[in-house]
Parts: C-alpha cells; structure tokens; sequence
C-alpha cells in the first residue's frame, strides 16, 4: 500500500511538473505588452502575427523568462536521470487500453490539431474583431513555441522512454549536437509546449474573463496529462504504425473502427465548440450553427458504433464463461429490436434530421435500449474477428 502511494505520489508530481514545465517554456509572447489586455486594445486596430515578433521572440526567452527555462530544463533533466517519467510510461502502459483510450485519445486529437485549427479560424474566418485580434496573438504564441520546441529536440536527441524496451538506460540517453536524431526524438513534448503557449496567449488577451483563464489553464493541463498518461497515441507514433507492415483483414478493420473513432471525436469537439451558448461564447461564432447541430447528431450516433466495435475487438477480455457469453448474446438479440424500434439507422444515415426522445418509454429504457444495441454491434464484431482470425490461419 505505502509503495503504491509512494509511486501515485511520483506520478502526481510529475504530471504537476510537466503542465507546470509546459508553462514555463511557452512563456507567452504577446503582441505588445502594453495591450495584452484585451480591455485595453483599441478596437480599431487589426493585430498581425508579425507585431512585434522578433522583440517578443527575445523578451520570451531571455530577461526573467530565461530563469523559467533553466528551471524547467534542469528539473526535467533531473526527472529524466532518475527515470522518474519512465516509472509513469510504465504505469501508464499497465493501465486498460479501453479506459486510457476513451479517457485521453480526446486530448491527444485535440493537442494535434487544436494549435492549427484554432488559431487558425480565430484570424482567418471569425467575423469578430477582437477574436480576430486574440487570433493574431496565438497565432504568434504557437509558432514560436514550435520553433523553440524543435530547436530543442533537435539539439537534445532524447531518446523516446519505451515503457516495454526500456531498462533506465534510454530515458538517460541524450545525444547532444544538432539533429542527431531528427525532430521526432528529444526534449520537451512538443504537444504540452505548443497548446500551452496558445492557451496561455488567448488567456493574456482575454484577463477580464475568468471563465476563459480557467478554461485554458484546464485545457493545458488535460493536453499535458494526456499527452504523459496516454503517450503512446502521440501522433508520429500513430501515423509511424499506421504505415508500417503488412495489411490483412483484421488489420484494415481495426484501422477503419479506429480512425472512424478518432474522426467522431473531433466532429463531437468542433461541433460542440460551435453549439455552445455558455462557455465558448467568447469565440464569437455566429455562423454554422445548422452544420453543426446536424455534425453533432450524426457523430454521435456513429461513435456510439464505432466505440461498440471497438469494444468488440477486445470482448474477450471482458466475457469470460458460458453465463457471461449467454448474457451478452440476449442483450445483442435484443439490440436488433431496439435498433428498428429507436429507428437508429434513421439518424445514421440523416433520415431523421432532430434527435427524438420518446419520454413514454422512460430513462431507464432509453438506457437500457442503448445498451443493447452497443452489445448487438461488439457481439457483432466479436464474432466477425473471430472468423477472421480462424480463416486468415
């Protein structure tokens, strides 16, 4: 018990230290100082990503940022030595792929593509005027924390903490010098770095709105955690596995449930973003509101498939026995009933435009409705695997 605290202790820290490391290295360089606050821009002026870009690249890494630096570098350069984030990569391998999956491959699709599209639509297509400022600004936040972050792989050399090949030795294995091992390799993460800064920059610019500080600093934090606890789903890695091999099957199945999980994921994000009235607000999105009612529905339904099919590939983990296979088979029977009867294919194919909620069939059906039909597609695609696996022999 005290070791297993002892280590969750470790691990706590060092995520800590990583959300606290990404701060620290994507010192934000805003625009002008003097206009951070977005109180105090005049209305009436356009910022570029170009203002001030090579006096914010200087006062970002030298003055008192540059102590910053030196203390994220030598506290990670001491994690490293005492294999302190190898501990978490094996912690992190130990855990269910499942669990992990659903709980970080959001952050780690997000910490991808999120300093793009973001920024990106904040400058280039909002209408909004000061968005398009808050745009400029993290346009300009992000790129040069790319630029810093592969300056820094690229004189590191760190070799990647394999939690299954790893012995200590490889976590302690920095080639210093200048792209001896490419940009791929080394030190930091470049997903925490480069989400932090653009967090951090839209957080400079909006001070006067404590739900969007708080809603950054969670942001970055969720990113940096997924990006340590959920690692091996960084994107290199994926696109690396992606393409590597030979393709039978059973391989083009679970690629195509994979990607259309990942695909969901980031229509439910964007979409999501779009609809809100609350918390995202501030964005100023006053356009795409019927595309995204109708991305929302449909991404929903279809991750609820692929997430049963997922969920299929690995039954095997979960169903054990003749009692526990009988269950899930009757809940499968059942799903073809209730997929007819709550007319889902209707909303998988946009045959029925708004969402129906039949209150006279009560919450606890609806649930156990939806449970069924989850079941119905991973026996499915249990029993699909299963004569893949015996007929590819």
């Amino acid at each position: 018990m005290k070791q297993s605290l002892a280590k969750f202790k470790k691990i706590l820290v060092l995520v800590l230290f990583t959300a606290f490391a990404g701060f620290a290295h994507a010192e934000t360089p805003t625009i002008d100082s003097t206009i951070a606050d977005s109180a105090a821009v005049d209305t009436a002026q356009k910022l570029s990503p170009f203002d001030h870009l090579g006096q914010n690249m200087l006062l970002s890494a030298f003055g008192w940022p540059l102590g910053f630096h030196m203390l994220g570098g030598a506290l990670t350069y001491k994690f490293s030595m005492k294999n302190n984030d190898l501990i978490v990569a094996r912690f992190a391998a130990r855990q269910d792929q499942l669990v992990t999956g659903i709980a970080f491959t959001p952050g780690m699709m997000m910490g991808t593509f999120f300093p793009i599209l973001v920024p990106g639509y904040m400058y280039f297509f909002s209408d909004n005027h000061t968005l398009n400022n808050t745009g400029a600004v993290a346009v300009q936040a992000t790129a040069v924390a790319f630029l810093y972050n592969n300056f820094l792989k690229a004189i590191s050399a760190r070799e990647h903490p394999d939690a299954k090949l790893n012995s200590g030795e490889r976590s302690r294995d920095f080639k210093w010098g200048f792209f001896r091992r490419g940009v791929f390799y080394g030190w930091p993460s470049g997903h925490s770095m480069t989400n932090a800064a653009m967090a951090m920059s839209i957080t400079s610019y909006n001070r006067d709105k404590p739900l969007v500080v708080a809603g950054c600093a969670l942001y970055a934090g969720y990113i940096a955690t997924s990006m340590v606890l959920g690692a091996k789903g960084e994107a290199h890695w994926l696109i690396k596995g992606i393409l590597k091999g030979k393709y039978n099957a059973l391989r083009i199945v679970r690629t195509v449930i994979n990607a259309g999980v990942i695909g969901c994921v980031l229509f439910l994000i964007i979409s999501g973003v779009m609809l809100s009235n609350h918390v995202f607000t501030w964005l100023g999105i006053e356009s795409g509101a019927s595309f995204a009612r109708t991305a929302h529905m449909l991404a929903s339904h279809w991750y609820l498939v692929f997430v049963s099919l997922h969920i299929g590939l690995h039954l095997s983990l979960f169903i054990r026995g003749r009692v526990a296979t009988g269950i899930a088979a009757a809940l499968g029977a059942y799903g073809i009933y209730t997929f007819v009867a709550r007319g889902l294919w209707k909303y998988l194919t946009l045959q029925q435009p708004f969402f129906f909620l039949d209150l006279e069939r009560g919450y606890l059906l609806f649930t156990l409705d939806y449970i069924a039909i989850m079941a119905l597609f991973a026996m499915a695609m249990h029993l699909a695997m299963t004569a893949m696996v015996k007929y590819s022999r």
